[in-house]
C-alpha cells in the first residue's frame, strides 16, 4: 500500500511541477517548483526503497506474496524484489540446546539427566512450516 501511495505522490508532484508555469509571480512559481521537487524526490526514493530487500548475515529470507510462499529462499545480501512481496528472515546459525531433567528411579534415587544437542535451521523444514502456518490461517 505504501508503494502505491509513494508512486501517486511522486506523480502528483511531477504534474504540479509541470503546471507551475501557469502561476503568476516568479517567487511563487519558484517556491512551488522547489517544494514539488523535494516532495517528488522523497516519494521516488521511498518507492525505490520498497523494491530493495536486505537479508542479514546468518539468515535466510523466505518470500511471501499474497499468502503464497515461494519455494526458493534468499541468501544474505541485497535483493531486488516485487514491492508487494513480504520477506520473512530465519536464522541459519547453529544453536546448542541444553536440557536438564530431574527424575527419580524405581529405588527412589534422585537422578539428573543432562542432554545437549545442536540444531540449525534447515530451509526445507522452514518452508514446510511456513506453508503449514499459511494453510492454518486460510482454514480459520
Amino acid at each position: 500500500m505504501g508503494f502505491i501511495v509513494s508512486l501517486l505522490t511522486s506523480l502528483i508532484a511531477i504534474l504540479v511541477y509541470l503546471n507551475a508555469s501557469k502561476i503568476s509571480g516568479e517567487k511563487s512559481r519558484l517556491a512551488i517548483r522547489t517544494i514539488m521537487i523535494l516532495i517528488g524526490s522523497i516519494a521516488a526514493l521511498n518507492s525505490i526503497s520498497r523494491l530493495l530487500v536486505i537479508v542479514p548475515p546468518g539468515n535466510v529470507g523466505v518470500v511471501n506474496l499474497f499468502g503464497e510462499v515461494s519455494e526458493t529462499t534468499l541468501n544474505p545480501g541485497v535483493h531486488l524484489l516485487n514491492p508487494f512481496n513480504k520477506v520473512l528472515n530465519f536464522s541459519t546459525r547453529i544453536k546448542d540446546v541444553k536440557e536438564n531433567v530431574d527424575v527419580t528411579s524405581q529405588e527412589g534415587l534422585s537422578l539428573i539427566l543432562m542432554s545437549v544437542f545442536s540444531t540449525s535451521s534447515i530451509r526445507k523444514r522452514q518452508l514446510q512450516y511456513i506453508k503449514q502456518l499459511e494453510l492454518m490461517k486460510h482454514n480459520w
